[in-house]
């Protein structure tokens, strides 16, 4: 069927949401073949209709969603190239919706959300140092608009310092080390989530083991992390920081 924009603008709303409703949670459950194509069918709508649906807020930021989480299905597949290109399209359109209101802090968080995204795709790609860009970029938006103690902010950070400790960084070690204490001290307030705690201790271990003489912020991290629940992931990354102290 061959959508007109001035006939059929609630019939695509409707129609896009439904796509991204089917496909996302098949992504979710490792059905990507399926969810890809689903996906395929809200792209083939959309393309087309690309200059009129960003005149629209509303259905703007439901077409950056869909296009952003079918590069995330991309990138469970490993399929790390296209999931790239998806993602910084995603960026372009969500960097268009905060130069229209750069104030909004929503907008903020989810082009955020984008440069995080392609942080992602670059670091399995190889390219640290353009990952370490991408996701300082996502930080700072994240601090500007959810807060430096959200959730978002500490995984970003932690993503960051990963790329950083990869491609090479050394001389940001020690504020590296810092940046971990404060999100695991966050996390404690927020909520504990295993991967991002587990990702801050073993980016803290990698660090002590290249700068000895950062053992004393190493043992910091090592005491927040034993106040966490004790899950056997958990367990074995604090004895990884343990051998490096």
């Amino acid at each position: 069927q061959e959508w007109k924009w001035e006939q059929h603008r609630e019939d695509i709303s409707l129609f896009l949401t439904a796509c991204n409703n089917l496909a996302y949670p098949l992504s979710n459950i490792g059905k990507t073949e399926l969810a890809a194509t689903v996906f395929q069918r809200a792209m083939d709508v959309m393309e087309p209709l690309e200059d009129q649906m960003l005149s629209d807020d509303t259905l703007a930021l439901k077409a950056s969603k869909i296009y952003n989480n079918f590069g995330a299905n991309y990138l469970k597949v490993k399929d790390y190239k296209k999931a790239l290109e998806i993602h910084q399209k995603v960026r372009e359109s969500r960097q268009a919706m905060v130069d229209k209101d750069p104030d909004n802090a929503e907008r903020k968080a989810l082009l955020a959300a984008s440069y995080k995204a392609i942080g992602t795709d670059l670091y399995w790609l190889g390219s640290y140092a353009k990952s370490l860009e991408n996701h300082e970029k996502a930080v700072a938006l994240y601090r500007d608009s959810l807060g430096e103690n959200s959730l978002e902010c500490v995984t970003a950070l932690n993503r960051m310092i990963g790329a950083g400790i990869c491609s090479g960084k050394t001389e940001t070690y020690g504020q590296w080390l810092r940046q971990l204490e404060r999100g695991l001290r966050d996390l404690k307030k927020i909520e504990f989530v295993e991967q991002e705690v587990v990702n801050a201790v073993k980016h803290a271990a990698t660090i002590v083991s290249y700068e000895q003489s950062l053992k004393e912020e190493g043992i910091e991290i090592l005491k927040l992390a034993k106040t966490f629940p004790k899950t056997e992931k958990l367990t074995e990354t604090i004895k990884a920081l343990e051998a490096v102290l």
